[in-house]
């Protein structure tokens, strides 16, 4: 029990912070604590749905959620997250599909993990990329977050956020409110149907929340008082080191 609280308040507080780690951070600790795959993916979006509900409310007060941009990413990520459950129900079907999908998670946190920490220690500017916001490339980056997210619950904070972070148009805090908004619905889309089939377990559901709740609140106080790159760097070194400890 005090396992999983711990995991819900560590996963609530980066969500809070940073706008991403509700699965990056989760999922490995849920791994860790011998949850099988098939019920980490629907656990871990359905405690995202509600712990970015929380973690919203500073973002949502300081009117810091561009509401458009959210909108294009969903056109893409709501069909692309279904097409991902999909083939998680056929990959469950398989007899090598625990060890499979433990190593797909691992995979997607590492590669994510290290691309953003790169991103953080050589200073990459968001002009320097320069990457426009059409709203086709939009949708699109929306699409490929959410078969992943379907799939392994990972992936629709930091790739967004990665692709807003490169935009150039967006303020910190705004990034991390328009983050935290579209992963919410997302959450509650594909988190409804992970119910509906059965990959949910309450009772790790519960203990998660309690964690979480005071964790998104302090976390997401805190975005507005301190430079939230030294905790994305502590936060990228904590994912790659958990998921390589999964696939050793």
């Amino acid at each position: 029990m005090g396992g999983f609280i711990l995991a819900g308040f560590i996963t609530g507080l980066a969500i809070g912070l940073t706008g991403v780690g509700g699965g990056s951070i989760l999922a490995p600790l849920l791994l860790l604590l011998g949850v099988a795959p098939g019920q980490v993916v629907g656990n871990d979006l359905v405690f995202a749905s509600i712990t970015k509900g929380v973690a919203l409310y500073p973002y949502k007060k300081e009117g810091k959620i561009h509401i458009l941009t959210a909108k294009k990413l969903l056109l893409g990520s709501i069909p692309g997250g279904v097409i991902g459950i999909f083939l998680l129900e056929h990959l469950k079907k398989t007899s090598a599909s625990s060890a499979l999908l433990t190593h797909v998670l691992a995979g997607v946190i590492i590669a994510a993990s290290i691309i953003s920490l790169l991103k953080e220690l050589l200073n990459f500017k968001g002009s320097f990329l320069s990457l426009p916001q059409e709203d086709w490339r939009v949708i699109v980056i929306g699409f490929i977050a959410g078969v992943i997210v379907g799939l392994t619950s990972i992936g629709a904070g930091i790739l967004v956020g990665l692709y807003l972070y490169a935009t150039g148009r967006f303020d910190s805090r705004e990034l991390v409110g328009t983050d935290i908004f579209h992963g919410l619905i997302l959450a509650l889309v594909l988190g409804f149907m992970h119910f509906k089939l059965g990959n949910i377990n309450p009772k790790i559901l519960i203990y998660l929340i309690l964690g979480s709740l005071p964790g998104a609140l302090i976390g997401g106080r805190l975005n507005f008082y301190l430079s939230p790159k030294t905790v994305r760097i502590i936060f990228l070194s904590l994912t790659t080191a958990l998921s390589l400890k999964i696939l050793i």
